[in-house]
């Protein structure tokens, strides 16, 4: 009698323990790095949407700060206060300040006397309340304008404010600087000059 010898293959197909492990780890490094990215991608478009609104609002405030003292004549200036008054007033009563309040916020408020010094009623708040702006000041300067455009007096003097405006975006919470090294803190320098009417 005669036998036939037939081979079989018992080999397992699938993936070993270390194949799998390997795929496993291959695929959440893949994983995480798009997460990494999504999130980078979005916070920089969060970021970069603040911005261009806060950069708006700092136009906003620098054309109404610009407009106030076009039809104001100007008493006195500090570091971050600007004092207005009628200019159609011989002897004024009443000002106006232009200021920037202990919360980083601008603002106006109304004074009883010529000068800025007796504050009456509500300040009235003219930045944007997320405007984080980080400086405000204000600069005289005196220049003497032609005889004939003031009913011919000898000389006359005319002021002119600089206005220098600093604002901070960064990320919520953040502090009014910019860390060295953060993406995703900007820094932005508003600055122009007006004439006091007379």
């Amino acid at each position: 009698m005669m036998y036939s010898k037939t081979s079989h293959n018992n080999e397992a197909k699938g993936f070993t323990l270390i194949e799998f492990l390997f795929a496993t780890a291959l695929l959440g490094f893949m994983l995480s790095m798009t997460i990494v990215t999504f999130i980078g991608v979005f916070r920089f478009y969060i970021w970069a949407g603040t911005t261009r609104t806060n950069q708006a609002s700092a136009r906003q405030v620098m054309d109404t700060m610009t407009r106030e003292i076009a039809s104001h004549r100007i008493v006195s200036a500090a570091a971050n206060s600007i004092c207005l008054v009628d200019p159609n007033t011989p002897s004024p009563t009443t000002s106006k300040a232009i200021l920037l309040n202990d919360s980083n916020v601008i603002e106006t408020q109304d004074y009883s006397d010529g000068t800025c010094s007796t504050a009456v009623g509500d300040a009235k708040i003219i930045s944007n309340d997320n405007l984080k702006v980080t400086s405000l000041v204000f600069t005289l300067v005196t220049e003497s304008i032609s005889p004939t455009r003031n009913s011919g007096n000898s000389l006359a003097f005319r002021q002119s404010a600089i206005i220098n405006m600093s604002i901070t975006n960064n990320s919520p919470g953040g502090s009014l600087t910019c860390s060295p090294g953060d993406n995703f803190c900007d820094q932005a320098d508003f600055l122009t000059a007006i004439s006091e009417r007379q």
